[in-house]
């Protein structure tokens, strides 16, 4: 029988991308039904082919400073618009 060499994979720490922000939580991200430029964000004012938050990321290596969650109506559990009380 031959033995072979198995070398186990180093641990790889979690995934940066489930530490980032999900645009779809955010009052400032839109959809722009455009096939190129599906995704946008109302306060960086622009649109794109990805996800707002991961363009931000990119371009300046930290996470989206203006990300503001949705709030979520206790009555019937849908989302208000905005920033309404």
């Amino acid at each position: 029988m031959r033995k072979t060499n198995i070398r186990s994979r180093p641990q790889r720490p979690a995934s940066p991308r489930s530490k980032r922000v999900n645009c779809f939580d955010c009052i400032h991200h839109f959809i722009t039904y455009e096939k190129p430029r599906p995704y946008g964000c109302r306060k960086f004012g622009f649109k794109g082919p990805r996800l707002p938050a991961m363009t931000v990321f990119e371009v300046t290596g930290t996470e989206c400073a203006y990300f503001t969650a949705q709030r979520f109506s206790d009555s019937n559990g849908k989302r208000t618009q905005g920033r309404h009380k």
